[in-house]
């Protein structure tokens, strides 16, 4: 018996055929977008929306989020702050959340709680027929705990998903990482 997923239909682009996609698809003016991305450090933390708002401005609601971490060098937050900025400017009214990725009390990793606690409080998908998660700038429990609640809210729906990944090399090997204990599988909702 062949069952028939939903990932069956999954269509995957690389470099030029990504940008050519997200020019021709998004362009569309029934396309109603959501997008949700990293509003950190990350030098990639607006690309993503730099592309989508030159082809579908009017047209994006954004929820950009800022993980916070205990005691960030300066620079690091100077970068977020331009950041912020800049993604303010090219989507008009989108929201930007900070919460912090550890617990206060115990340094215990509470970002995928609070992540999905704080999407399910401000997320609202009502109109949108696409929505755009860019795991760029976000670290990777977090992107994961994200995906996987907005793929079960959008099997209730007929909006389309969309994963998209920018690399940096140079950015990727220069974030150190923090050990977060026990590998554990993803939050639960």
């Amino acid at each position: 018996m062949k069952r028939n997923l939903r990932w069956d239909h999954c269509v995957s682009h690389r470099a030029s055929a990504a940008e050519g996609f997200i020019d021709d698809f998004f362009k569309a003016p029934h396309r109603q977008i959501g997008l949700i991305a990293g509003a950190g450090f990350d030098p990639r933390s607006a690309k993503v929306a730099e592309s989508l708002s030159q082809v579908a401005a009017g047209r994006i609601r954004g929820l950009f989020l800022r993980e916070e971490r205990p005691s960030p060098h300066g620079n690091l937050v100077a970068s977020a702050e331009e950041n912020d900025r800049r993604l303010r400017e090219l989507i008009p009214g989108a929201l930007i959340e900070k919460f912090d990725i550890f617990d206060a009390v115990d340094n215990a990793p509470v970002g995928s709680r609070r992540v999905i606690n704080l999407l399910r409080n401000r997320l609202s998908i009502q109109g949108l027929t696409d929505l755009v998660i860019d795991c760029s700038a976000l670290s990777a429990g977090i992107c994961f705990s994200i995906t996987k609640y907005c793929y079960e809210l959008s099997r209730r729906s007929t909006m389309n998903i969309h994963l998209v990944v920018l690399d940096n090399p140079a950015t990727d090997g220069a974030i150190e990482s923090t050990n977060c204990g026990q590998p554990r599988p993803t939050f639960r909702f």
